[in-house]
Parts: C-alpha cells; sequence; structure tokens
C-alpha cells in the first residue's frame, strides 16, 4: 500500500483454503472472485497483522487438524505469498496477533484446545517466529482475545474455557 492511502479486505476460510477479497468495495459484493490460497488443512480461526514489519497486513490463521499455524505473508498488493507453516499445542481453535513483547511486532498467541494451553509465539519481525511456549489455561480452551486489561501499557490474553466454563486471564508481565 502506498503511503497516505487506505486499503480494506476481506478474508474467509474454507476446507483447505483462505481467501482473500481486496478493496475497492469487496468486489461489488463479492461478485468477483477473490484470491484463494490452498494451506494445509481445514482452518479453525483467522485474524491480520502486519508480522514481517512491512506495513501491510498479513494473514495468520489457525490449523486444528495439523496444530499449526498458518501465515500467509501480504505482498503489498493483496497477493500473498504461499502459506509458511509454525507449531502450535494440540488443536488450536483460534489465534490473536498483538505485540505482547513490547518490540513493535505483532506475536501470535493460540487457544489449544486438547492440549489445555495457550501457545504464544513471539515475532522476530521478518515474517518468522521463535518456537513456541505454552500456558496453561484449563479445560479445553477455544476462544483468545487480546486488549490491555490491567491498565499497564502491554497486551494480555483473555482465554474462554468450555470444561470450566470460564475466562481465563493470563496477565502481561514484560
Amino acid at each position: 500500500m502506498k503511503e497516505g492511502t487506505t486499503s480494506a479486505g476481506l478474508c474467509y476460510f474454507t476446507p483447505g483454503q483462505i481467501g482473500w477479497y481486496e478493496s475497492p468495495c469487496f468486489a461489488l459484493f463479492f461478485e468477483l472472485p477473490g484470491e484463494e490460497y490452498l494451506v494445509d488443512d481445514t482452518p479453525t480461526w483467522l485474524t491480520t497483522a502486519d508480522i514481517d514489519g512491512d506495513g501491510d497486513q498479513d494473514v495468520i490463521s489457525a490449523i486444528a487438524d495439523d496444530d499449526i499455524i498458518a501465515l500467509l505473508e501480504n505482498q503489498g498488493d493483496g497477493i500473498f505469498k504461499e502459506p509458511a507453516y509454525w507449531q502450535a499445542g494440540d488443536r488450536p481453535m483460534s489465534v490473536s496477533a498483538t505485540d505482547l513483547n513490547g518490540d513493535g511486532s505483532a506475536d501470535v498467541a493460540t487457544a489449544n484446545n486438547s492440549s489445555n494451553n495457550v501457545s504464544i509465539l513471539i515475532s522476530n519481525g521478518d515474517g518468522t517466529f521463535q518456537d513456541k511456549v505454552d500456558y496453561a489455561v484449563g479445560s479445553t480452551p477455544t476462544g483468545i482475545a487480546s486488549a490491555d486489561l490491567d491498565g499497564d501499557d502491554d497486551f494480555d490474553l483473555a482465554v474462554s474455557t468450555l470444561g470450566l466454563d470460564r475466562i481465563a486471564l493470563l496477565t502481561n508481565n514484560h
């Protein structure tokens, strides 16, 4: 995207693929086909963030059946590179992307349904991640969101857990 311009797009997922409609007006209400990208298996959740530090929104997806996340790097024109994959916990059901360690790069967190934990993948700022670190959150986590929940100017995580019918809060102490 050129400096001073704005762009919008819509990302969707179906079994085995992730699709993208670039603005304007999302191809007139989706009458035109968007780009589609094959991924390893069925994506369960996706989000967008600038993972590689180039100012463009990349697509990150949880792929539960393979215990991974997929990253599709935006090349700046709404066309994405082939997916790259990183290990998450067992059955990542949802994914969140935000700067968790304060370095200015979006990191990734997944809610892992079968391993009863959250995986944190710290971004290297170039489209790659460090190995995951897991944090226990209780039985059957399914959803994850990030926000500054305790007012200390860093992002914390909120995780929904089906097995306990509770919300687990992971406060960030970086």
